[in-house]
């Protein structure tokens, strides 16, 4: 019986989704695998699973910028020695990290202590761009160094998107093999709504923050209201920029058309009731959001981030891609498919036929084949 662990920084959001299907793989190889869970952050919002996970601290900040500070050098030397603790309880013969934090930490563990034991390294988000945005340009060369250096060694790379894949080859210089295992979900319970708008609810499922980019989703609404007096957009999700957004919407006179519904453990009912998804967002890695919306027969406007929608709706086949950071354009694709109902019907047939691709049964038999290459 082998024995794998899964270590990961949170678990609220689309990491947690994306966990809870790889657990499922104890039960594909049942009699062969069993998991545990180490997670860095106590989540905030998502409830898991009855299995017992190992955790480290309260999540209780949003990390703005990279920096070799003294409480952040600390904070990673804890994080390091306490992985290193439940791998000697544990005893794996395989490690799962899931994205650059827990990676790098695995990685330097498997180095420093000569630990022999197998790595997956799994990357979901915009690692490069991410970077980029919080990182000097010290620091970025540093950081780039050392994912390359691990991510080089890791026995299995794994990416959720073939855009993000060749992001990391390229900024990066991986020589590795990058398998890339589309996220995947569960079906049977989505809810499917008839195939013409009738309520004018724009729907936005994300966290609130600067990579969402709500503001720009916002002020294209703002716009559709003067067209649509009776639009709504519902805001799904929570974070550091909800008194900023909230703050737009009183200034704007939107308060009787915008509804900020918090974080919700279940998003059928909203996808059931809404005509529209939109994404507004500056990176994004493989929504899960965006999946469920197309599940449900949603015809779905999303910004053309560099990984993620573009490929999920296949370069706009499936759905609309407007320019990041442009209100005006996504104003006018929400007008089209509120307007245009033989435009809206075609999207909403189109969504559900999508969104087939991404099952959770496929993903996990995936992981499941990819991980028994290890035994």
């Amino acid at each position: 019986m082998k024995k794998l662990l899964i270590f990961a920084k949170t678990v609220d959001g689309g990491t947690g989704t994306h966990l809870l299907n790889i657990l499922k793989i104890e039960s594909n190889l049942r009699n062969e695998l069993t998991i545990s869970v180490a997670i860095l952050e106590k989540p905030i919002y998502m409830l898991l699973t009855d299995k017992d996970f190992y955790y480290l601290k309260h999540r209780d900040y949003s990390l703005e910028r990279y920096s070799i500070s003294y409480k952040n050098l600390t904070d990673f030397l804890k994080e390091l020695f306490w992985i290193k603790k439940i791998i000697l309880k544990e005893k794996p013969d395989i490690i799962v990290a899931m994205d650059v934090n827990c990676n790098i930490h695995t990685g330097l563990i498997q180095w420093l202590f000569g630990k022999k034991l197998k790595t997956i390294f799994i990357t979901t988000s915009d690692l490069e761009g991410n970077l980029n945005q919080r990182s000097t340009r010290f620091l970025k060369l540093l950081l780039n160094r050392i994912i390359s250096f691990f991510y080089n060694r890791s026995d299995l790379l794994i990416s959720v998107s073939k855009d993000l894949a060749d992001s990391l080859r390229s900024g990066f210089r991986i020589r590795k093999n990058i398998t890339t295992i589309f996220n995947g979900l569960d079906f049977i319970n989505t809810p499917k709504r008839r195939d013409q708008p009738y309520n004018n609810v724009i729907l936005t499922v994300a966290r609130l923050d600067k990579q969402k980019d709500h503001m720009t989703l916002l002020r294209a609404f703002e716009l559709i209201t003067k067209e649509i007096k009776d639009a709504c957009l519902w805001i799904v999700g929570d974070g550091p920029l909800k008194s900023d957004l909230m703050s737009y919407v009183i200034r704007n006179n939107l308060l009787e058309n915008v509804k900020f519904w918090g974080w919700q453990k279940n998003l059928n009912e909203f996808f059931l009731k809404s005509d529209i998804f939109v994404l507004s967002s500056n990176r994004e890695g493989f929504p899960y959001a965006l999946i469920e919306a197309l599940a449900s027969g949603l015809p779905a406007v999303c910004t053309n981030t560099p990984f993620g929608p573009r490929e999920i709706l296949e370069d706009g086949e499936y759905g609309y891609l407007v320019p990041m950071k442009d209100h005006i354009k996504m104003k006018e694709a929400i007008l089209e498919l509120l307007q245009n109902s033989e435009t809206y019907a075609k999207y909403s047939r189109l969504a559900i036929e999508r969104s087939s691709r991404f099952s959770s049964e496929q993903m996990i038999n995936e992981y499941a084949n990819e991980i028994k290459k290890l035994f």
